[in-house]
């Protein structure tokens, strides 16, 4: 992984072309899971950290990939749903987990404090509706990219919940400290705490 994924010059993990063999200049959410997997250096952590998080981190939690990987969308680049400004709970999950890994307890609070927030603040905004997926950077549940997002325009809701989404709620709740707990059941704004 490190002779193929590591970018030391970045200080980031990113994808491998075996055909052309060069490294990807797409920066993604899946730069910090070497943390979830316990693969990287402390070292290489603490470049993860201090390098991958300001260029992911953002309203409503890690973005699927920056801005500018994502580039200007367009008809011949239309938005993905896994691209900016989207957030998954896959990536939220794996990456709260990466970051306790390595002691990065008050980074991973944060993240797990923005996501969590999100999905309280817009199901209390619409009777309880929790989506797939969310735009994180206005964190907001309207994602229109690709297939859009289910129950979004409340088409189609159903009654339990996503499981990745259901699961991110649970675990985050489980990870967030009390009095976290206290500002969340306030809808504390995230910026006006971190």
């Amino acid at each position: 992984m490190d002779q193929f994924l590591w970018n030391a010059t970045q200080g980031l993990y990113v994808d491998y072309n075996f055909k052309t063999q060069t490294q990807s200049t797409f920066i993604a959410a899946t730069t910090l899971l070497p943390l979830w997997a316990e693969m990287a250096s402390k070292e290489q952590a603490a470049l993860l950290v201090q390098r991958a998080l300001p260029l992911l981190i953002e309203k409503g939690g890690i973005a699927g990939c920056t801005q500018k990987s994502s580039g200007e969308i367009s008809s011949e680049r239309p938005a993905r749903q896994w691209d900016y400004p989207n957030g998954w709970a896959p990536h939220q999950m794996m990456i709260w987990k990466g970051l306790l890994n390595y002691g990065y307890e008050s980074e991973a609070q944060e993240l797990v404090y923005r996501w969590l927030y999100m999905i309280t603040k817009n199901a209390t905004e619409y009777n309880g509706t929790i989506p797939e997926k969310y735009d994180v950077v206005a964190a907001s549940h309207k994602v229109f990219a690709e297939y859009g997002n289910v129950g979004t325009d409340f088409e189609y809701i159903t009654q339990e919940g996503f499981g990745w989404m259901n699961a991110s709620y649970q675990y985050g709740l489980s990870l967030l400290k009390e009095d976290a707990i206290a500002h969340l059941n306030k809808l504390t704004a995230p910026e006006t705490l971190f």
